[in-house]
């Protein structure tokens, strides 16, 4: 790889930041950029690193929230008032999970609530 997913991430959102106005343009030459340095199978963890940066220079939070069965919509309003208005936050109903809910914020932070998560610390 000729340059890390960081510096590319840093490079392009830097590019982006003082050029908004031929961000189209700024795109075409960023994938052309990557595919001349033979780096394009490295472009999915390019673009989570973009959006990394993206997410906290606009201090917005990715909460994934996975539960056993699909979350009434009075919890889904309970979910957006308990982590604001800015926080992007994606639902999936998981049957594997048994029961329960498990939070993940950020890609980092993990808050599991679910009956297969407390099995899986019992027997290991």
């Amino acid at each position: 790889m000729k340059f890390s997913s960081l510096a590319y991430a840093k490079a392009f959102t830097r590019a982006i930041a003082e050029n908004p106005e031929q961000e189209a343009e700024l795109r075409k030459k960023f994938l052309a950029t990557v595919e001349k340095h033979g780096d394009v199978a490295a472009f999915p963890k390019i673009i989570q690193e973009i959006t990394r940066l993206t997410d906290h220079a606009t201090k917005t939070r990715r909460v994934l929230v996975e539960s056993a069965r699909p979350l009434s919509d009075t919890h889904l309003r309970e979910l957006r008032s308990a982590f604001g208005k800015q926080s992007m936050i994606e639902v999936s109903a998981v049957p594997e999970l048994v029961a329960g809910v498990r939070i993940t914020i950020d890609g980092e932070h993990v808050i599991d609530a679910t009956l297969a998560g407390r099995t899986k610390k019992l027997f290991t």
